[in-house]
């Protein structure tokens, strides 16, 4: 799972690097689009190689902290795009389908922001019992998930705005 995991992450750069549809998020997608790469390329330390989610070992604790810089920043500017920029409209008025969308990209913002409180949560404190749901991968993985719906949804592959 950890080289599909890194896989997608070089997808998500690309994309982003390549589907800048308003100018001044220019700048948002191309930091988020290096980060990905980051997180791919940089992989975190891993106790059991197994379970890694890398495309080589990583036995530097510097390496483990840029590649969870880069993820917490990552994770952050998503949740950042979901909950505050696919919302903003250029008509005051606003139609039924764009007012169900941006509940959705709110939805998906929250659950990427959850996601990144329980991480912390499991982070600090590890609670017992907890480290066999791989909290960390399943966090990250759960917010790919909110970010991709909220993704296709500004696409308008989902909840299309007919007069958009």
């Amino acid at each position: 799972a950890g080289h599909i995991f890194s896989s997608i992450c070089f997808f998500i750069s690309l994309v982003m690097f390549n589907s800048i549809k308003y100018p001044e998020d220019k700048w948002i997608y191309r930091i988020a689009a290096i980060l990905a790469l980051i997180i791919g390329f940089v992989p975190n330390e891993q106790v059991e190689p197994l379970d890694a989610c890398y495309i080589r070992e990583n036995t530097s604790i510097a390496l483990n902290y840029i590649h969870l810089g880069a993820a917490i920043v990552f994770f952050i500017l998503l949740a950042y795009l979901s909950y505050f920029r696919f919302t903003m409209s250029g008509s005051p008025d606003l139609s039924d389908e764009k007012i169900k969308r941006n509940k959705i990209y709110k939805i998906c913002g929250l659950i990427m922001i959850l996601s990144m409180v329980v991480i912390l949560i499991y982070w600090i404190w590890s609670p017992i019992g907890w480290e066999r749901f791989k909290p960390i991968f399943l966090g990250e993985t759960i917010m790919l998930v909110a970010f991709s719906i909220a993704w296709l949804v500004k696409g308008q592959y989902w909840v299309k705005d007919p007069l958009a």
